[in-house]
């Protein structure tokens, strides 16, 4: 089964990593990473940190098997 959770993800902390704990328990975790430009245009500012360090951080959680743009 393809277990499917989206978000910001700006500067992991455990409660991310045990939410895709949980969702790794009942399949394939692919995750709808927020795009830097979606997250400014909703929260009215950047993240913290790049697009691509966020997904460098969610490729290597052990719970994750795929990362994806989520751009709106």
């Amino acid at each position: 089964m393809i277990i499917y959770t989206g978000g910001t993800f700006d500067l992991f902390h455990s409660g991310h990593a045990n939410l895709l704990q949980k969702c790794s328990k009942l399949g394939q975790v692919v995750v709808a990473l927020n795009t830097d430009e979606f997250i400014e245009s909703y929260k009215g500012r950047p993240p913290v940190m790049s697009y691509e360090e966020r997904k460098a951080v969610l490729e290597s959680c052990r719970f994750v098997h795929q990362v994806i743009p989520n751009e709106g």
